[in-house]
């Protein structure tokens, strides 16, 4: 499971982030926020989103699709690739 990372070098425990959270899955302990229910984390990005500091980040997963049945047209090289 992919969980917001919280840079604690960095946060200053002004807590936005704690209030914007629609689930509670954040708290303030101690100086700074912490991920205390990463289960109700729903990977809104309001957290990051209003962390003055940019304190919290959310990293992703980058999940290449197998192309399988369906997909013979590109698989084939029937479709237009994108030149970059």
């Amino acid at each position: 499971m992919i969980t917001p990372e919280i840079y604690v070098e960095l946060c200053t425990g002004c807590g936005e982030c704690v209030e914007a959270c629609p689930v509670q899955a954040l708290a303030l302990k101690g100086d700074h926020a912490a991920l205390v229910n990463a289960d109700d984390c729903q990977y809104c990005g309001d957290c990051e989103d209003l962390c003055p500091e940019r304190a919290i980040a959310r990293p992703f997963e980058v999940v290449l699709a197998d192309p399988g049945e369906g997909h013979d047209a590109e698989v084939n090289g029937d479709l237009p690739r994108a030149h970059c």
